[in-house]
C-alpha cells in the first residue's frame, strides 16, 4: 500500500520519470547499437558438488541481459543522448529539491562527494542523479512496456523512505559457505533463520564486494543458503553514510553470525564460514543497480583458509538435514541467550581454530578453549587437573567414542603437543598426530577441536558444570566413592 510522505516530490519526480522514459524510449528505437549493462550477473547449474556459478565479466552478452541506460545519460565526445536537465519538470523539481531543508541536509555532501557543485546543501550532481537513477530504474524494471503509474510509485516509495524514515529496517543475510541443506528455509527462533537464496539474490549479491578484501570468486559463489537475521534497524542520519556503514564488518551482528557458524561446526561436525555480509533493505533503497536488488554488503575473509585452494572444485560437500538442523537450533539459542564468559570465550578461541593458517596458532587457540572451559582462574599446573575434569566431563558425551582414561591420555598429549610448540621444540612435528585406540592416527589438532565441540555441547546441556569444581565434586569424586 502506497505511504506518500511528500506529495509534492512524489508528484514533481513522477512527471520527470515519465518524460523521461519516454526520451530513453526514443533513443532506443532511433539506436542501431545499444550497450548492454557491464559486470551483469548470470547463475547457472552445472557443477557435480550442486555450487551455483555466477559469472560477473566486465562484458556482458545473452539475450537476459539488459540495456545499459546509464550510457544515454554520459557525455562521450562533448555529446550525450539525453540531457537530464532538459526533460520538461526538472526545472521545477530541481528548485524544490534545493530548497526542502530536510532533503538538502539529508543528502549534503563531504569533502569528495561532489562538493565543487554544492549547492545549499545538496550538489547539483546528485539532484541530477536521482532522476536519472529513478527513470533508469524504471526502464530495468518495464522495459518496453507503456508507461505505468504504478509501477513508478513503487520505486519512488522506496526512495522517498530512504530519505524520510528516521530508523530503516533491515535484513542481514550472510551466505554459508560449501554447506547444502535439505531445506528452503528453517527457522531458529523468532527472528533469525537459515533461507535459500534464489537466483535474483544470488545475482544480486555477487558484486557486493569490499576492493581491499580480494575472495576469489569460485569461493564467493559457493553457497546455497544463508544466515538470515530480520527486525533490525538503522538509524538515518545522512544518505552518504549508509555504504559506509555497510561497507565495515562491525556494523553487523558478529556475534550472532559467528556463533551460528560454531553452532555448526560444534553440532555437526562441518567446516564452514562465510565471506560475505549483506544488508537487505525492508522497503527502502539507496540506489539501484539495473533490475537487482537493492543490497548492501562487504566482503570479510572469515573461512579456512584452504576454501581458497582447491576446495570449490571437490566433487562432494556436506549436507545439513533437518534432525541435524534440531540440534543446531537447540544449541544456537543456547549459545546466543548464556550470559557465560567461559563459553564466549571457548567458542571464540574454537573460531579461531578454523581460521588460523598456521597450525601451531590454531593449537594455542584450541588449549585457551580447554582452559576456558576446564578452570575457574586456577594458578600453577594445570594440565593434569584439566585432564582430568574433561576425561570425567565426557562421559556424558555421545559424541567421543573414547573412554576416560583414553580423553585423559589425549588431552595430555594435546599439551605435550602445545608445549613443543611453545618452546620451538624439534620434536614437535612428531607430536602432530595422536594414535586413537583403534590404532588409526588422527591429527592432534583435529582431536583437540572434536574434544572441545564435544565440551561445549555437554556445558550447555549441563551448565552447572561452568563451575568446575562441580565437575571435581559430582564427576570426579564420584568415581572414588
Amino acid at each position: 500500500m502506497l505511504k506518500i510522505k511528500d506529495e509534492f516530490l512524489h508528484h514533481l519526480l513522477s512527471i520527470v520519470v515519465e518524460n523521461g522514459v519516454k526520451r530513453v524510449k526514443e533513443v532506443v528505437s532511433q539506436k542501431l547499437y545499444l550497450s548492454t549493462y557491464p559486470k551483469y550477473p548470470r547463475i547457472y547449474y552445472a557443477k557435480p558438488n550442486g555450487m551455483p556459478s555466477i559469472e560477473s565479466s566486465l562484458t556482458s552478452y545473452g539475450d537476459n541481459v539488459p540495456i545499459y541506460y546509464e550510457t544515454f545519460f554520459t557525455k562521450y565526445k562533448g555529446k550525450q543522448d539525453i540531457d537530464i536537465t532538459q526533460i520538461s519538470g526538472y526545472e521545477e523539481y530541481k528548485d524544490y529539491m534545493i530548497k526542502s531543508e530536510h532533503i538538502s541536509f539529508y543528502f549534503k555532501a563531504t569533502t569528495g562527494q561532489h562538493i565543487e557543485k554544492q549547492i545549499e546543501g545538496i550538489s547539483e550532481y546528485k539532484i541530477q542523479d536521482i532522476a536519472q537513477s529513478l527513470i533508469q530504474r524504471y526502464m530495468y524494471i518495464s522495459g518496453d512496456e507503456d508507461y505505468n503509474q504504478e509501477r513508478f510509485n513503487n520505486i519512488y516509495q522506496s526512495f522517498e523512505n530512504c530519505i524520510y524514515t528516521d530508523k530503516l529496517p533491515l535484513e542481514i543475510h550472510v551466505p554459508i559457505l560449501f554447506t547444502h541443506f535439505n531445506f528452503e528455509e528453517y527457522k531458529l527462533n523468532d527472528r533469525i533463520s537459515v533461507v535459500k537464496m534464489d537466483d535474483d539474490f544470488q545475482k544480486s549479491r555477487i558484486n557486493k564486494t569490499y576492493y581491499p578484501i580480494q575472495i576469489p570468486s569460485t569461493v564467493l559463489e559457493s553457497a546455497t543458503h544463508a544466515f538470515v537475521m530480520k527486525g533490525l534497524e538503522f538509524r538515518n542520519a545522512s544518505y552518504y553514510m549508509i555504504n559506509k556503514v555497510f561497507s565495515k564488518p562491525q556494523s553487523y551482528a558478529q556475534f550472532e553470525i559467528n556463533t551460528f557458524i560454531n553452532t555448526l561446526r560444534v553440532a555437526t561436525n562441518i567446516n564452514t564460514g562465510y565471506a560475505q555480509l549483506l544488508a537487505k533493505p525492508v522497503l527502502w533503497a539507496p540506489s539501484y543497480e539495473a533490475d537487482l536488488m537493492p543490497l548492501l554488503g562487504t566482503t570479510i575473509k572469515n573461512y579456512p583458509s584452504h576454501f581458497d585452494v582447491d576446495y570449490w572444485a571437490y566433487p562432494t560437500y556436506p549436507q545439513v538435514t533437518l534432525k541435524e538442523m534440531e540440534k543446531v537450533q537447540e544449541v544456537f539459542n543456547k549459545l546466543v541467550t548464556t550470559e557465560d564468559k567461559k563459553i564466549h570465550l571457548a567458542s571464540r578461541r574454537l573460531h579461531q581454530c578454523y581460521m588460523r593458517e598456521d597450525e601451531a596458532d590454531s593449537i594455542l587457540d584450541a588449549t585457551i578453549a580447554m582452559e576456558a572451559l576446564m578452570t575457574d582462574g586456577e594458578h600453577g599446573e594445570l594440565t593434569h587437573k584439566l585432564a582430568l575434569r574433561m576425561a570425567a566431563l565426557l562421559k556424558l558425551s555421545t559424541e567421543v567414542n573414547m573412554d576416560t582414561i583414553e580423553v585423559f591420555k589425549a588431552v595430555k598429549q594435546i599439551y605435550a603437543y602445545r608445549s613443543s610448540v611453545v618452546h620451538g621444540s624439534t620434536k614437535a612435528s612428531s607430536k602432530r598426530e595422536i594414535k586413537l585406540p583403534s590404532g588409526e592416527p588422527i591429527p592432534t589438532l583435529e582431536l583437540a577441536i572434536k574434544l572441545i565441540q564435544s565440551s561445549i555441547q555437554v556445558l550447555i546441556d549441563n551448565p552447572k558444570y561452568l563451575n568446575a569444581k562441580k565437575i571435581d565434586e559430582e564427576l570426579l569424586l564420584q568415581d572414588e566413592r
